[in-house]
Formats: C-alpha cells, sequence, structure tokens
C-alpha cells in the first residue's frame, strides 16, 4: 500500500498544469489565456480579428504567464499612468510657480485632507 502512495505521490509531484495564451508575434503581446489546455482553434476562433500567421499558442505554466502579463501589458500601463502623473505634476508646478520642494509640501497637505 505505501508503495502505492510513493508512486502516486511521484507522479503528482512532476506533473505541472499546463495553461495556454494566444500571442501576438509582432510584438509578443498576450491577446487571450486560457487555464487550461485549450487547441489553437478555440483561440483563433475566439479572435477573429487575428490570423493564423499574426499570431502563436504556447503553453505556459501560470508563472510564466504572470511574468509575461506584467511585461507586456501591466508595466507599459504603469509607466504611461507614470509619465501622464509626471507632466500633469510639472504643469501644476509651473502655473502654482512651485520649486519641486514647495510642490512636495502641497502635496503633503492635500494628502492629509
Amino acid at each position: 500500500m505505501i508503495n502505492i502512495f510513493i508512486i502516486f505521490f511521484i507522479l503528482m509531484s512532476t506533473y505541472s498544469f499546463a495553461d495556454t495564451v494566444l500571442i501576438r508575434k509582432s510584438d509578443g503581446f498576450p491577446i487571450e489565456y486560457q487555464s487550461n489546455d485549450v487547441s489553437r482553434e478555440t483561440l483563433l476562433n475566439n479572435n477573429p480579428s487575428y490570423t493564423e500567421d499574426e499570431v502563436e499558442v504556447k503553453t505556459v505554466s501560470a508563472e510564466q504567464y504572470r511574468d509575461m502579463a506584467y511585461e507586456k501589458i501591466e508595466k507599459p500601463a504603469k509607466d504611461k499612468r507614470n509619465k501622464e502623473l509626471e507632466q500633469k505634476r510639472a504643469k501644476i508646478k509651473q502655473k502654482l510657480n512651485l520649486n519641486d520642494s514647495e510642490l512636495d509640501d502641497l502635496l503633503d497637505i492635500l494628502k492629509g485632507l
């Protein structure tokens, strides 16, 4: 009985769950993610605006997808938002004729309200 348990444990510990992602070839952008192993046809049918030549299907782990999504989706959005905030900060600083320290003090006061 113990041998069966050991074999089962070894088999389960080596099994990795596979997820599927449809990726735009031109820039590596993940178009669709499925948390199971789905067919290429399913992903293409779900995304009719792309041709087979424009995309690739990869089998990835959940961790690999998280890294991919961060690099291609979350990080660019965060960087864009930070750039927009910095531009707004510069405009306000100029309109109010403040230096960096004065603007920081003003922002601290506003955060405390």
